[in-house]
């Protein structure tokens, strides 16, 4: 089967456009249509619905392509493998990351961890949990860490943290001195709130409609590292985790606790028959900095600084 096929498919799953496609393969718009047409032809099946001038996914295509994707990923891993072996590297761990923790701590785990391990590869991708789906069919990673829960098959759950979320509030916002606050403080107040993609919305919302609460919707955003900006910049107040204010902590916001029952999980994801020994290392290693870091991060919510 043609490679090149296969690769402007996997652009135009991935990008949802053909457009997009051909930018990220470096060919013309035609080009890459070509290319599809002639998969289409060498597999005997649609792998879009063409309606109005879009693409849209045929269930042959969306199957077809969880398929494909797990292939182009071990090709893509023996040319990894091959410069590793040129490199005179043992191993290669390959990590995944949907939340905020990956700004703040895989970092450190990753230093950590090559200090111990110099001659191991380590890659890390970063995906918003909206293209999760689509990304993680190909299982083309050895360990994950987001927020729980996230249901695929095939892949084994640790969880190894759980924190409240915190509001941040611009500081030129009286509410900003407070020791807490709660759904019903947000009332009329302008309101910073995340989108559907992010597991705290459905939960913010709930305790605003349980507390009668009505705050004034300034933006939606699916970063709550962003929604800690915009509050910097006194659009709003947002409710995000309690990593996020951390990572972009300024004079402009205050961190304040978040009264609710809610709770934000976090936890490892990985292929259960995966057999990588360096991925019993670095979750060892992840897990104690995230630990570590609960009681500061409790103090600065506290303290609001």
């Amino acid at each position: 089967m043609n490679m090149q096929r296969l690769r402007a498919f996997q652009a135009i799953m991935r990008t949802d456009s053909v457009t997009s496609a051909a930018d990220e393969l470096k060919l013309t718009q035609p080009a890459v249509s070509k290319l599809l047409k002639a998969l289409e032809l060498e597999v005997g099946f649609p792998l879009f619905n063409r309606a109005r001038g879009r693409l849209t996914p045929s269930a042959q295509g969306t199957a077809f392509y969880q398929r494909a994707q797990r292939i182009l990923a071990e090709i893509e891993d023996l040319a990894t493998i091959a410069r590793n072996v040129a490199e005179n590297r043992l191993g290669e761990i390959r990590l995944v990351a949907m939340s905020q923790l990956s700004t703040r701590l895989f970092p450190r785990a990753i230093g950590e961890f090559q200090k111990k391990h110099p001659d191991v590869y380590v890659s890390l991708e970063i995906i918003p949990r909206r293209d999760a789906d689509r990304w993680i069919s190909g299982l083309n990673f050895d360990l994950g860490v987001s927020a729980l829960p996230i249901l695929w098959s095939g892949l084994g759950y640790e969880p190894f943290l759980t924190l409240a979320p915190v509001a941040v509030v611009p500081t030129a916002n009286p509410l900003s001195s407070r020791a807490s606050l709660s759904a019903r403080d947000l009332d009329g107040q302008p309101f910073i709130r995340l989108t559907n993609s992010n597991l705290l919305r459905s939960q913010v919302d709930a305790d605003l409609i349980e507390g009668n609460s009505h705050p004034i919707v300034k933006a939606e955003v699916s970063s709550p590292i962003t929604a800690c900006a915009l509050a910097a910049q006194g659009v709003g107040l947002a409710v995000v985790d309690a990593h996020s204010p951390v990572v972009a902590k300024t004079d402009d916001f205050q961190i304040v606790p978040w009264k609710s029952s809610i709770l934000l999980t976090y936890g490892f994801f990985y292929p259960k028959d995966g057999a990588n020994p360096f991925v019993p290392v670095f979750k060892k290693i992840l897990k104690r900095l995230a630990i570590a870091d609960q009681p500061r991060l409790r103090i600065r919510s506290a303290n609001g600084r």
